[in-house]
């Protein structure tokens, strides 16, 4: 069995686009074009391989109204798009603008509950011997601080785990980036896996590779491809296919 995967930031569907600062979210900048077409591709990614997972990052989740968190107009399509009756989406269920999610057909995953990585940011799912992390990690950040503590989590979360694992995303650092922090941590990460992205890549459009898929205690397995232009947000999506 060939297990299949495709990781995106889909950048709030915004494909770049912001009314506000960088870090700021807001629903006017979310756009219905590249929702559709950012569903398209997706539900083509399923119709042409048989056991598939995605994982989309920055995904517009809930809204604020009168002090009341509602779920966001586009989560909403995303779920009527990809039925509960055919599909599984997992998520960490937390009051947040964004978040990473994961989609795969009904039954071939199940949720891999990891208490110390209960963020928005991560989700984590399972297939037999196989664990695949979702990961939008988060950069400025302080040492011991809450972002800080989530990358140490997920580093001592790899480092236990005996299991065949793929941890993809947007790290939001690479080798040599300018926040030294990030680096240091997203490089005790990859002293323990390898990444099958390669360095030649930019998926980023600051011309920066900031996505990968790190592997651990995986046999030998093809690199991932990396798509050949942006489209649709500031982030490259990514495939990848491991036998188990």
């Amino acid at each position: 069995m060939h297990i299949s995967m495709l990781t995106w930031n889909v950048d709030w569907l915004r494909n770049g686009s912001r009314t506000g600062k960088e870090w700021e979210y807001f629903e006017c900048d979310c756009s219905d074009e590249v929702y559709s077409q950012i569903a398209k591709i997706v539900k083509n990614y399923f119709d042409v391989n048989s056991y598939a997972v995605v994982f989309l990052n920055e995904f517009p989740y809930k809204v604020k109204v009168d002090r009341k968190w509602n779920e966001n107009l586009y989560f909403q399509k995303l779920k009527a798009d990809f039925p509960l009756k055919e599909y599984d989406i997992y998520f960490n269920d937390r009051d947040a603008l964004r978040v990473t999610l994961a989609i795969a057909r009904k039954g071939i995953f199940r949720e891999n509950k990891i208490l110390q990585l209960m963020d928005n940011r991560i989700i984590s799912i399972k297939k037999d011997n196989l664990i695949l992390i979702g990961v939008h990690m988060p950069t400025h950040f302080s040492r011991n601080d809450t972002n800080d503590n989530l990358w140490i989590n997920l580093k001592n979360y790899i480092y236990e785990c005996s299991n065949s694992i793929v941890v993809l995303g947007d790290f939001n650092a690479f080798v040599g980036c300018k926040e030294k922090l990030t680096e240091s941590r997203y490089k005790d990460i990859l002293a323990m896996a390898e990444d099958k992205v390669p360095e030649t890549e930019k998926t980023y459009i600051g011309n920066t590779l900031i996505d990968h898929i790190l592997v651990k205690n995986v046999a030998t397995s093809p690199k991932a491809n990396v798509e050949k232009e942006f489209e649709f947000s500031d982030h490259k999506y990514m495939t990848y296919s491991l036998k188990i």
